[in-house]
């Protein structure tokens, strides 16, 4: 029996998390957050409400392990995995103490966990990750089980990551697979 299934990569405060689930009641929900303190306040917002949203310590990545990840400086919404975002007074990074962040491989997680016949929704915001996470995705085929995908492009935040030519290749073969909302 298809389930429906809604992953938010980057859930931070869980305001997506809430927001999908308020439309969307039925699905079953995984919300990754990586930062420590952020996936605390996940699991007891969640615990007293919905026992249908699971909590996922994890940075979304392209392999399993530990990751050095950068907490923001300025705002809680800025962290990333990738060294050398273009700073600005809204999201700048500390780069001086990486905090030891278990990751997952996301495109062995969708593998082992969801199905060809769930109804898969996919919001992603990882501050830069999403090109080599999608890379992935598309590489392997796992991108076409995603039957709706949302996702916070980073490119112009990431000078060494990233060109407009890279970002605008990866968006347009993902819109040629699925269902893709830019979201902000």
């Amino acid at each position: 029996m298809a389930r429906k299934v809604y992953v938010d990569l980057g859930a931070n405060h869980g305001h997506t998390v809430r927001r999908f689930k308020a439309e969307n009641p039925a699905f079953i929900t995984f919300a990754f957050e990586p930062t420590p303190s952020l996936a605390d306040k996940l699991r007891r917002d969640f615990k007293a409400h919905d026992s249908n949203v699971h909590v996922m310590e994890y940075a979304a990545w392209i392999t399993d392990g530990i990751v050095n990840f950068y907490f923001g400086t300025a705002s809680d919404q800025s962290s990333t995995v990738l060294t050398g975002k273009k700073s600005s007074p809204n999201w700048s990074v500390d780069y001086e103490a990486p905090y030891r962040a278990q990751s997952i491989d996301l495109d062995r997680w969708l593998r082992e966990n969801t199905s060809d016949d769930d109804l898969l929704v996919l919001k992603m915001d990882i501050e830069g990750a999403e090109y080599k996470v999608l890379k992935r995705l598309l590489d392997t085929g796992m991108l076409k089980r995603i039957i709706d995908l949302r996702v916070e492009w980073h490119w112009n935040r990431y000078p060494l990551e990233i060109t407009e030519h890279e970002h605008n290749e990866i968006r347009n073969a993902v819109a040629a697979v699925t269902k893709l909302t830019d979201w902000e």
